[in-house]
């Protein structure tokens, strides 16, 4: 996974960034920093994992981002090694806390039977 929000072409003096509009509390957009970059990176491992679209789903929400994907990960009856991740992303964003963890899969951790639960409930959404 790359993370591009700095990236710039060759020779050129301006910044690129991508605009994921990272909503804390009061639904504010937050300045971008380290836990913005955890928190888009999560977003976009969603999006790899279930094939499925995260980044639009929170690109213009008038609600707290991480509420968001909680609420998705409910609705994909995700109670495993995800919903605890963004729990912990949640709480400590909401706390104004350094995250110093990123998402790790445990090797006996079955989340690849997790995901495929997660895909059949997506379907039934569209």
């Amino acid at each position: 996974m790359i993370d591009l929000d700095f990236a710039k072409r060759l020779n050129s003096n301006i910044l690129m960034r991508s605009n994921y509009n990272i909503r804390g509390k009061h639904s504010l957009i937050a300045n971008y920093d380290t836990n913005t970059d955890i928190i888009k990176m999560f977003i976009s491992t969603l999006s790899f994992l279930y094939k499925y679209n995260f980044e639009e789903l929170v690109s213009e929400p008038q609600f707290p981002t991480l509420d968001i994907i909680l609420d998705m990960l409910q609705k994909l009856e995700n109670n495993g090694i995800l919903m605890s991740y963004c729990k912990y992303l949640k709480d400590y964003y909401d706390k104004g806390l350094l995250i110093d963890q990123y998402l790790e899969i445990p090797s006996n951790y079955n989340i690849e039977k997790e995901i495929n639960h997660g895909i059949s409930r997506l379907r039934n959404f569209k």
